[in-house]
């Protein structure tokens, strides 16, 4: 089974085709084989047993005639009748010569066989009868020959003609056997035919019933598999070994699914990472939001500071221009005063070479 699963579709349909075309043919050759048979019996019938039950039958109605004429010959008081009837007494020996002659030749049963040897002893005494009845009557003696037209002919024509009848009446059994068994040989074709027939048509649904089976269940698997993936459930698995078209279809979807839930994993993940950085990113706007409210507490209290310092500029600019004007002043008056210094430096230079020369004075 699992050699059949993994052929292909195609290769599967075409498989179960031939075997149902296969037992179509074996149906359809047995069914010949079986009329043939009935064919080939109802042959042998018509063949031998009819033709010779016919034949037997031809040779007792011809010895029915012979006997009957001989009788009128002998009973009947115009002498002219032998003369008469002379003819047909020859053609009538040829026929029975030749009825002998044919059923001897189909003759295939000792039984047949049997009653045809005593038949042949018993036309020697009937044929004897007749001739010597006829002689007589030819040479007048009435009632001689009617003596042994009573007494001879007639006992032996009736034992003749009893043996040819029971020879046809066994021609006649074997013809009813032989259609007893084609009666029989027919109705076991039929029995046999529709038990075929019966077979095939359960074969055939097994063969309909299996590749329906190995088709639409892989298929259900995967229409199921497909739509639990369109509902978003991506934990579910579709494993298969076979190897046909439809198993390929369902191992692509399990990768599909597998590959879905890895790509949806990896997302959560990532989505995860995400809320805590923006749960990260919330924390530090609001710690942003505070230092935010507290730069602007700090940039009034600047505000203010620099208003003060603007006052403070303002004033040490004032102070810077008086410092200014008293450091012009003071300026005018360290001029003044270089001027004084140099006239003492000068003064002290002067004081200097007096001093050496008091001191040269004094060396001296």
């Amino acid at each position: 089974m699992k050699f059949l699963s993994n052929m292909k579709i195609g290769h599967r349909l075409a498989l179960g085709f031939a075997v149902v075309l296969a037992l179509s043919i074996l149906v359809t050759a047995i069914s010949i084989v079986k009329l043939n048979s009935v064919a080939a019996a109802a042959e042998q019938m018509l063949d031998q047993p009819i033709k010779k039950e016919r034949l037997i039958g031809d040779w007792a109605s011809n010895i029915s005639v012979a006997v009957i004429r001989t009788s009128a010959i002998i009973k009947s008081s115009d002498p002219s009748l032998t003369d008469f009837f002379a003819k047909n007494i020859e053609e009538t020996n040829a026929k029975a010569t030749m009825y002998l002659k044919d059923v001897k030749a189909l003759l295939t049963t000792p039984e047949e066989t049997a009653i045809f040897e005593k038949m042949i002893a018993l036309r020697d005494g009937y044929a004897g009868g007749r001739k010597e009845a006829v002689r007589l009557k030819s040479e007048g003696k009435s009632e001689e020959a009617m003596q042994v037209h009573d007494k001879v002919y007639i006992p032996a024509a009736n034992a003749y003609q009893a043996n040819i009848q029971a020879l046809v009446a066994l021609q006649r059994r074997q013809v009813d056997a032989l259609r007893d068994e084609i009666r029989t040989t027919r109705n076991d074709s039929s029995r046999t035919m529709v038990l075929l027939g019966v077979l095939s048509v359960a074969f055939g649904s097994l063969c309909a019933w299996w590749l329906t089976r190995s088709i639409t269940r892989p298929v259900q698997s995967a229409v199921a598999l497909a739509r639990r993936v369109a509902a978003g459930d991506l934990t579910s698995r579709s494993e298969t070994h076979a190897r046909d078209e439809i198993g390929v279809l369902q191992n692509t979807l399990a990768d599909m699914n597998a590959k879905l839930h890895g790509l949806v994993t990896g997302i959560r993940s990532g989505a995860h990472a995400i809320a805590t950085a923006s749960s990260e990113i919330a924390a530090g706007n609001l710690d942003l939001s505070s230092r935010t409210e507290q730069q602007a507490s700090s940039l009034e209290e600047t505000a203010s500071s620099m208003e003060e310092l603007n006052s403070t500029v303002s004033q040490n600019a004032d102070n810077a221009r008086q410092a200014s004007m008293l450091a012009t002043s003071a300026s005018e008056v360290a001029g003044r005063g270089g001027v004084v210094v140099a006239q003492v430096v000068d003064t002290m230079a002067s004081i200097n070479e007096s001093s050496k020369k008091i001191a040269d004075i004094i060396g001296v």
